[in-house]
């Protein structure tokens, strides 16, 4: 580069105020440098790479800018996901919402809290769901063959674990027609018992016999 000249040098620099001074001191625009390029070839060139970096430089901050508005989004639909209650949280959009925070480059510790908090509704939801299935079942056998107990321990174990409302009081529904039912065939069967208890002469034959149907109907067997 020994070849060029000041105004060489200015020109590729994009001194403009160095080049006019030179120029006007009389330095020739029209010299060359080893590879034939004039103080305005340079000059040009210096502009285009100068341009060239620029626009470099604003798409590579436009991209920063884009990612970093992604991830501000991705993080608050990532809180919005999480931050109901466990049993109220849709675990297939808050799994969704995580995988997306991942991916945009949500900060870790953030990605790790949501995460705790959609592992902990997880739980919670099969808890409950667990729960209602075991109610369920409970309630579900004929009235005279219905565990009273194990069904009430049920219903209660389905309501702390968040089982709604309206299903646990159904089964509470089905639980005390079953403890009627179960109490009048005991009755029945006591009466009737009570009544074909003394010895066969002593019997009051038809209050015994007008037991017999009502003890039947009572779910008494034969």
């Amino acid at each position: 580069d020994g070849d060029r000249t000041p105004l060489h040098w200015c020109a590729a620099r994009g001194h403009a105020g160095c080049v006019k001074k030179l120029l006007a001191a009389g330095a020739d625009p029209e010299l060359t440098d080893a590879a034939g390029r004039t103080a305005a070839a340079l000059a040009k060139a210096a502009a285009v790479e100068t341009a060239a970096a620029l626009a470099e430089a604003a798409k590579k901050e436009a991209l920063e800018a884009e990612a970093a508005e992604k991830a501000t989004a991705a993080h608050d639909t990532l809180l919005a996901a999480v931050s109901a209650e466990p049993l109220e949280v849709e675990v297939g959009a808050a799994a969704d919402a995580l995988a997306a925070a991942e991916s945009a480059g949500v900060a870790l510790e953030a990605q790790d809290s949501a995460r705790a908090k959609l592992d902990a509704a997880k739980a919670a939801q099969q808890r409950r769901d667990e729960a209602r299935d075991a109610m369920g079942a409970a309630v579900a056998q004929p009235l005279l063959l219905l565990e009273v107990e194990g069904a009430t321990a049920a219903a209660e174990h389905a309501a702390a674990a968040g089982v709604g409302m309206a299903e646990v009081a159904w089964a509470r529904e089905k639980i005390e027609e079953a403890r009627e039912a179960q109490g009048r065939r005991d009755a029945a069967q006591a009466a009737l018992q009570a009544a074909v208890a003394p010895a066969a002469l002593q019997v009051d034959v038809a209050a015994a016999e007008a037991l017999v149907a009502p003890a039947e109907a009572a779910g008494v067997p034969e």
